[in-house]
Parts: C-alpha cells; structure tokens; sequence
C-alpha cells in the first residue's frame, strides 16, 4: 500500500533509536546533529527557492509569457539571444504560434523582449533550483552526512524536481499546436506537482527539526482525530489550489465578477457545467471549494482548542485565520476582475496558506509535549 507524504516519518528499523550517549561520543554526536541542522536549513532553502518559482510562474502566466520561448534546450537555453539577428530568429518562431497571430500580431521587438525575458528567467530559476539540490545533495552524500533512513526521501525529491522540468515543457507544448494558451489540464499538473513538491521538502524540513526517537515518542501521543482533520484540510487545500489552477488556464476569474452570485443567480443560466472545460462552472467549483474550506478549517480550529498541546491549539488557530483571509482574498481578487496585482497576491496567499497547513498537520502528527496543567 502506498503512503502519503504525511505518513510516519522515522518508522525504519534503527532510525528511532535514542541516542544512548556518555563515553567519548559527545563530539560525534555533537558533529551528527550540526549535519543534520545543516540539511535542514539546505531544505529550508529549497522550499524557499520553490516559493519564488511558484510566485514566478503565476507572474509568467499572467504576462502571457508563456509561449515566448518556443524551444526546450535544457543545456543550451541558459545562453538567451546575444545579438539582434538571434532575437529576430527568436521572435520569428514566436510569430508561428497561434498566440501572435490573434493575440499579439504586430508585435514590437520591444515588447517581445519583455515576455521572452519572464520565460527565460522562470526557465533559469528552475535551473538554479537544480543547482541548489544537486550539489549540496552529492557534497551530502560524499561525507556520508544524510541521517540513515533519509536519502531515499531526499533523492525523491530530486526526482521530482527533475520530472517536473519535463512537465513544464510539456504544459508549454499544449500551446504551440494550435491553441490561443497551454493547456488548462496541464497547468493544473504542473502548478499541483509544485505544492507536491513544496509540501514534501517542508515536511522534511520539520521532521528532521527533531530526533527520530522524538518523533517516534509524539507519534505514541498523537490526537488520531485531529490528525485526520489536519490532513483532510490539506487534501481539501490542494483540490482548491488545483481548481485554481483550472480558473486561471481559462481566464475564468475575469468573468461573472459579482459576488456572493454569479449573474443573476447561484450559477449562471445557459452556461454548462463542465468546471474543467468551461470558465463559468470552473469559478462556481472554485467558489463552492472555498467555502467548504473555511467551514472545514473552522472546525478544525473548534477540535483543536481541546488539545492537550498548546502547539496544536495555536496552529489550529493559524489555519482558521489564514484560510479565512485567503477566501476573503479571493472575493476582492475576482469583484476586480482578477487583475495581476491582485491574482498573484491571491498566488502568495495560497503559498503561504499551504505550508501553514503543512505545519499543522505535522503538529497533529507529531506533537511537541507542551501540554495544559493538569
């Protein structure tokens, strides 16, 4: 049976056991702990770079900057157009997409430069991400630092870093043959494997926080209920997040602008609903997610504040409060009419409000043992 990225961390033989300490051994564990803090903050790091990406990508998206680059050159594309016959050459490819023709036709090379530098600097950013795991990693690995039980997950991670370069070109293919913009299924693909991989690389970062034996003691004192409240709020953020994904693929939060209805009703007569295919049910979808979310983040708030540890009822707090923040974001995000200001910072708030999410379901997981009196 496969696990989830929230499954148990520390379950394999050998990982869990507490340090027995005493003799000579205080400078190697002195030396193993600084190894593993120092990993730590390397996929802090990564998590941090993966955020920027995220915000970059949005950023890319809204500029319709997208289909700029019309090649995949993994190696050769760090170099971009070093004279005016190659940004000819560039924008000529550009000029056979259907985007030029209804879109951007008569384009300047001016403004071509503009969307071309977005595209190449979201391109270079995932190098750099690349960079940035892969090198640390083997220097890692080479000193034999990673704690045992870790590498396969860390390597993982990689992996999917990796897979989702090739992802990005194939979401940017979608809309080099015949399409006004990529498509809407393929951004969703690639805009979930970035929180995936976000999701993952912090729950690393805050499991190695601790010593296996420590997590193994929280998990023995685990609220079960709360933990599965946690991890629903998690799946339900990533199926909003996803929908999301949808809405902006179609421009759908530019239409039907009033709220709390869509038109003259709950959901506009004579539109299908087809939420992945059609803007209109893909904004109902996306408004519909949102309130379950808010209820469901209130009430893992209310089963929270019965916890017996502080951490637990704090971030349960947290979730609530940003979850609400983040859906009243979204209202005056689309009452504007989805402008980029306001789009990408409706991106951020989904960033933020995601790891927030993450943190708390690592808390219920695993919870620190600040309890109330007795």
């Amino acid at each position: 049976m496969s696990k989830s990225i929230f499954e148990e961390v520390g379950e394999t033989p050998g990982d869990g056991a507490r340090p027995s300490g005493g003799g000579g051994a205080g400078g190697a564990e002195a030396a193993r702990l600084q190894n593993r803090k120092l990993i730590r903050i390397w996929l802090f790091v990564l998590a941090a770079l993966v955020i920027v990406q995220i915000l970059v990508g949005g950023l890319t998206r809204l500029t319709d900057s997208g289909l700029s680059i019309t090649e995949w050159r993994p190696v050769t594309g760090v170099i971009p157009p070093l004279s005016d016959a190659a940004w000819e050459a560039e924008l000529e490819k550009y000029r056979s997409t259907t985007e030029y023709q209804v879109q951007n036709r008569g384009m300047s090379m001016a403004e071509f430069k503009v969307i071309y530098w977005w595209e190449w600097g979201h391109r270079q950013w995932g190098r750099l991400i690349g960079l940035v795991f892969v090198l640390p990693f083997a220097w890692f690995l080479y000193q034999k630092t990673i704690p045992q039980g870790w590498t396969g997950r860390i390597a993982l991670l990689g992996g999917l870093g990796l897979l989702q370069g090739v992802i990005g070109w194939w979401m940017v293919a979608s809309g080099l043959t015949g399409r006004l913009d990529v498509s809407q299924y393929r951004l969703a693909v690639h805009l979930g494997l970035a929180f995936v991989i976000l999701g993952m690389i912090f729950w690393c970062a805050l499991s190695l926080g601790r010593e296996d034996w420590a997590l193994l003691q929280a998990r023995r004192r685990r609220e079960p209920s709360l933990r599965l409240y946690a991890n629903a709020l998690v799946g339900l953020a990533f199926l909003q997040i996803l929908m999301g994904a949808f809405v902006a693929g179609m421009d759908a939060g530019r239409i039907y602008t009033q709220w709390p209805g869509m038109g003259e009703g709950i959901y506009p007569a004579g539109e299908p609903f087809l939420p992945f295919d059609e803007p209109a049910a893909a904004q109902f979808v996306h408004r519909v997610l949102g309130y379950l979310l808010v209820l469901a983040a209130l009430f893992f708030w209310w089963a929270s504040r019965r916890s017996a540890f502080a951490k637990t009822r704090l971030w349960g707090a947290i979730a609530a409060g940003l979850v609400t923040a983040q859906a009243a974001l979204g209202i005056v995000t689309l009452i504007h009419a989805a402008p980029p200001s306001w789009s990408i910072l409706h991106q951020f708030g989904a960033v933020l409000l995601f790891a927030a999410l993450v943190h708390a379901a690592h808390q219920a997981a695993y919870p620190k043992d600040e309890r109330i009196a007795a």
